[in-house]
């Protein structure tokens, strides 16, 4: 670290999957959302169009509710630089609890060490980080909406 915010705990938040009761997508302008009726159990919410893989969403939901940033990137109006790739066509993800409470994340391009760059907003603040290599495996392959969807 070269400054003191870079030293910032890691871990964003910490939740039990089976408090999560709704996973809200949003990609190329189009809008996805998953509903749990128990732990193991996810299905396309009213509305919503597509096909999901619930194995898949299961581990990424189980990787969502623990999230941990590798390395802090930038905060504050430095998180907002173009060069992190965050805009409309990348994944943001919130995550809805049962008592309502909600966790958000915005993912973007590669950093030079090849970790996805992700948003987050804590203490009312932008924060850019690096994530694990497996939460944005898990968010590509099974929690993305293809740019052809309807």
């Amino acid at each position: 670290p070269t400054a003191g915010w870079q030293l910032r705990e890691r871990v964003l938040w910490q939740v039990a999957p089976e408090d999560v009761s709704r996973l809200v997508i949003r990609q190329h302008g189009k809008t996805r959302e998953l509903v749990s009726s128990n732990t193991n159990s996810w299905a396309l919410a009213p509305g919503s169009q597509g096909i999901i893989r619930v194995e898949g969403v299961i581990y990424a939901v189980r990787e969502l509710c623990r999230p941990v940033a590798t390395v802090w990137n930038a905060h504050g109006e430095a998180a907002r630089d173009a060069r992190f790739g965050i805009n409309t066509n990348s994944p943001a993800l919130t995550l809805e609890l049962k008592r309502g409470e909600k966790f958000d994340l915005q993912f973007g391009g590669l950093s030079p060490e090849q970790y996805a760059y992700a948003r987050v907003t804590l203490d009312g603040e932008p924060w850019v980080f690096e994530c694990s290599h497996g939460l944005f495996e898990f968010v590509l392959n099974y929690l993305s909406i293809p740019a052809s969807a309807p």
